[in-house]
């Protein structure tokens, strides 16, 4: 069971920085049109409250990865046999990293609404909303 879940986790990693690299550029712009529209917080305060919720999730995931995954744990990354019969969907592995990323984003806001004034359910629901949106568009990018 461990094995799996950290194969997936190393998977949507590799997925992250390769195929969807362009989903936190494209999310930094989804989700500052979405709190702009929504939130009506200041311009600057949207693009920094964007980028670093982007930001966090791509180090927490990196770091989650290397240093829990494969330091710790020393799994190594073995790819199942549907893998090799391309019998994956690069939707669904731009899906996957849409829900890891807005967890990891949602965690951000929480942390940061313990110091600051967000409107923490709103950027939840706006995390949640432009990764899907960012994963569709990253899909159709790259189809």
């Amino acid at each position: 069971m461990l094995s799996m879940v950290a194969d997936f986790f190393l998977s949507e990693w590799l997925w992250s920085i390769t195929r969807g690299l362009w989903h936190i550029p494209v999310n930094i712009f989804i989700m500052f049109l979405l709190t702009k529209l929504t939130v009506h917080y200041s311009t600057s305060a949207t693009f920094l409250l964007s980028l670093l919720a982007n930001l966090f999730s791509l180090i927490a995931f990196t770091i989650l990865v290397g240093s829990i995954i494969v330091f710790v744990l020393g799994l190594n990354y073995l790819p199942s046999e549907s893998a090799y019969n391309g019998d994956y969907s690069s939707f669904v592995a731009s899906l996957f990293l849409a829900v890891v990323y807005a967890l990891l984003q949602s965690l951000f806001f929480y942390l940061i609404s313990k110091h600051y004034t967000v409107a923490l359910w709103h950027m939840i629901a706006i995390a949640f909303l432009s990764n899907v949106m960012a994963a569709q568009f990253v899909y159709l990018l790259i189809s």
